[in-house]
């Protein structure tokens, strides 16, 4: 029995919100591309279902859109990394954490 390797984030998309203003959406998109943090986000904002998500987003959430902004990177990593795999490396490095300060800890949250 061959054990595949769990698919990526990006490869699990199926379908996206609709657009209520995709002129805007589009717009906020691009802005995003152009900027060189977001340089490795641009191939996988090139597939169809992850441009309509992204562009959900930037219609739809200021809150997720900022978070997206502010570390493009980020959401590449989520988007390349299959779910499962994401969500163990944050319970690791969180448990190898050795917070005294209480404030410290919940910014590394």
């Amino acid at each position: 029995m061959t054990v595949l390797p769990p698919m990526a984030l990006g490869e699990r998309l199926k379908d996206a919100p609709r657009l209520a203003a995709p002129a805007q959406a589009g717009k906020r998109l691009e802005s995003l591309l152009r900027d060189p943090r977001a340089e490795a986000l641009a191939p996988l904002a090139a597939a169809k279902v992850a441009r309509a998500l992204l562009l959900g987003i930037a219609d739809h959430s200021f809150f997720l859109w900022s978070l997206i902004a502010e570390d493009p990177g980020r959401l590449t990593r989520l988007l390349s990394a299959a779910p499962e795999d994401a969500l163990a490396a944050l319970i690791a490095q969180v448990i190898a954490r050795r917070d005294d300060d209480e404030d410290q800890l919940k910014r590394a949250l």
